[in-house]
Order: C-alpha cells, then structure tokens, then sequence
C-alpha cells in the first residue's frame, strides 16, 4: 500500500528537516516547502494525504493557509494540523478557518504520529460513510455534502426573518434609522464573537469595497422594504446569483467559472421564483428600482466576500462591515435630517435586536459559505431565499401563497437539494 504524503509547511530550514526524518522514519512520504504560499501551490498542484503547518510563517500563516485551501473544491477536506510555539495560540480563529488539530513545539515524536494518523482516519472514514455500495470510491479528500451551500441556505433563512422584523419597523423609522439600530445592536454581538479570534484584516481594500456595496445593498433593501412584500424583494434580489456567476470569474479567475450543473440550477431557481411570485409581482414603482440597484451592489459585495473568504476570519470580517454600516448610517442620517440619531420607541426594541441579531448570525454564515464553495455556487443556493420568504409573508403579515406559489417552491426545493448533493467539479 502506497504511503500516505504529508505536506510540511516549515519556514525553519532546521526543524523542517527534523520533521521530515520523524516522518519518514514511521512511513510517511514527507514533501518540505518553506512558507504558507508555498504550501499551497503545492498542495493545489497535488493534493497530498495531510498538511502540517506551522502558525507564523513569510507570505502566508498558518491559519491563512488552511482557510485558501478550504476555499478551493480540490483541497476543501484535507486534514490540516498546525504547529505552534506561541503561549496563547489563536485557537478560535483556527477553529473558524478549519484547523483539525494543534500540536505545541517542541513537537513530540509519538503525539505527532498518533496526531496525524488519527486525524487521516477520521477523514477517510467521513468519506467511506458516503461511499455507494454498488458505486467508484469517492474522491480523494472529496466532501459528501457540499458545505458552502447549505451555510449559505442557513443564511437565507436568517435574512429572511431579519427582513420580516425590517418591515415591522419600516411602519415607523425611516430606512437609515432602521439600518443605525441594526448596526449599534449587531456590532457588540459581532466584536464578541471577533475578539477571540483577532480583528485584523489583510485585504483591507477589497474590505472596504465589500463595506461600500454592502452599505448600498442594505440601504436599497431597507428602503424598498417599505413598499414591497418580502416575496418581491426575494424575487428581485434572484438577479444577485446571475451577476455573481458573471462577475466572479472577472474578478476572483478561472478558478472562479461556473460548472455547467450551476447554470441549470439558476436557471431552475429563477422559474421558480418567478412561478412563485408572478400573482404579486409589481414593475415600475421606485420601491422595484431601489431593489434592483441593491441586488446588484449585493452581488458585486458577495464577489468581494468570496475573496476575503481565502484570506480573512469571517468573525473579523462581520465585526468590520458592522462597524462601517454603523458609522455610514448616522453620518448619512445627520447629514440629510439636520439631527442628532433618536431613540427608537420603546416598543421596537426588541424588534431592532432581533434584527441586529438575525442579521449578525446570517452574514457568518453568508461569510462562512463563500469560504466554503465557489461564489456562483453558493449564490445559487440563495434560491431559497422566496421559499422562506412566502413563510414569512404567512407568519408575519398572514399573507398566503396560492398554486402558483407551491409549483414555484417545488422548483426552488428541486434547485437547491440538487445543487447541494451534486459532486463538486475540479476547476
């Protein structure tokens, strides 16, 4: 039987070596590189059974490196244990990025070996749970669910119960009042849940892109919430995964193009959603328009998600654009109302942290599935977004679908279940 590969990322001339003899000596094919980008070339080249990595490292950590190999389909499974000597190692931030395991210098020999066979079984035994009985072994490293998809599901239905609480208080604040609470009750929850794992951010540019389109894309919603049900803002916001499965090659690469199986399913999801919808569907008011323009800022905000994702802890990143949506809101407000903030009524309170709340819990997700999969990939699993849209319409407003809106969600079901147990594609 062939010996399992490792990947040593070590920028220590001295310990690499060690490590590779320990390796060697009970088996293991060991491969040397000497920083984080080299890793992940190599391991994007030929995926090996196993990376070791060290924390701190030139070009690309540790913990960057696991989250761009997370990132990418062929190398989105492969066991990751990481190396420190630090006295207070980032744990959370390597639990969010995918870290199977945690090893403290100076490396003992048997922890190692047992750590890492360990770890390899674990995932070979994942993957055998999902492996026909009458069919090929799965791929190598080969995920049975596709992740990226299902958190981005999980988001749809956040946001969906954030826009449900966005239009109980649209009947008396404004949109900028609306997004300023949003934000003064999300940013604690998000710098909680931040602070653990570090709030620094590399790509600090794309991240202020990502804050600037997402601030339009909030705005747009916030504001056409006022005149349209929660189905129609679904329904125009379907327009963001087409934009994403365009835009996303240009700017993210190659790596980035839609497999065929995607354009089917968007194809699907957006019958569905005009089957859906078409008995309430309405063109031509300023409401239509400021959706539209807020589903293309979405998309152009989501490709910016996608590419944060490589790089950057999604905590970090939610606390971020938080924070700028806080600061942009009461700038905006002051600036146009000639007034300091108001208190919102006492009876709303509870409606605005519930908004703050579902909103902060569905942008991890959002951010934790553009991690996960490809950008059109995941967009097109926002497809369920009006299935949970027509529920919230009846929870909330008591406003019930008709056939038309069941063989729409029939679709849309069809359309998401399809694109979340089909094989992911190499690129």
């Amino acid at each position: 039987m062939a010996s399992d590969t490792i990947l040593i990322a070590e920028d220590s001339p001295t310990q690499a070596e060690a490590l590779r003899l320990i390796l060697e000596s009970e088996g293991f094919h060991a491969v040397v590189v000497e920083h984080g980008q080299a890793a992940l070339d190599a391991a994007l080249a030929s995926p090996p059974d196993a990376v070791l990595a060290d924390v701190t490292m030139p070009e690309l950590d540790g913990i960057s490196l696991c989250r761009a190999l997370r990132a990418d389909p062929r190398t989105a499974e492969l066991p990751f244990v990481i190396l420190t000597g630090l006295d207070d190692p980032p744990l959370g931030e390597g639990l969010v990025a995918g870290v199977d395991g945690w090893l403290r210098k100076p490396v003992d020999m048997g922890e190692l070996i047992e750590g890492l066979r360990a770890v390899i079984a674990r995932h070979r035994r994942r993957a055998a749970r999902w492996r026909p009985l009458d069919g090929p072994a799965p791929r190598p490293h080969g995920a049975p669910v596709r992740r990226g998809p299902l958190f981005m599901i999980l988001a749809g239905l956040l946001f969906t119960v954030m826009l449900g609480l966005v239009k109980v208080a649209r009947e008396e604040l404004s949109a900028l009042e609306v997004v300023c609470w949003r934000s003064v009750t999300a940013l604690p929850l998000s710098f909680v849940l931040a602070r653990r794992a570090g709030i620094a951010v590399k790509s600090r540019r794309t991240l202020l892109v990502r804050c600037v389109l997402g601030f339009g894309a909030v705005f747009g919603f916030f504001t056409a919430a006022k005149g349209l049900t929660m189905a129609q803002l679904s329904l125009v916001s379907k327009l963001q995964p087409i934009l994403i499965a365009v835009l996303a090659p240009l700017a993210l690469g190659v790596s980035e193009k839609s497999d065929k199986s995607v354009w089917v399913v968007l194809g699907l999801g957006l019958a569905g959603s005009a089957l859906l919808l078409s008995p309430d569907l309405s063109s031509g008011s300023i409401y239509g328009l400021l959706a539209l323009f807020a589903a293309v800022s979405s998309a152009g905000a989501h490709v910016a998600v996608r590419a944060l994702g490589k790089t950057d802890n999604p905590f970090a990143l939610v606390f971020w654009f938080q924070l700028f949506l806080c600061v942009a809101a009461v700038a905006a407000f002051v600036a146009t109302e000639r007034t300091l903030l108001p208190l919102p009524p006492a009876h709303l309170w509870w409606t605005l942290v519930g908004v703050g709340v579902s909103t902060t819990l569905a942008q991890l997700a959002m951010t934790r599935a553009y991690q996960l999969d490809k950008a059109s990939t995941v967009a097109a699993a926002s497809y369920a977004g009006p299935l949970f849209a027509v529920v919230g319409d009846i929870l909330f407003f008591a406003a019930w679908p008709d056939a038309w809106a069941l063989g729409g969600g029939a679709l849309i079901v069809l359309a998401g279940a399809w694109l979340v147990f089909s094989p992911r594609q190499p690129p």
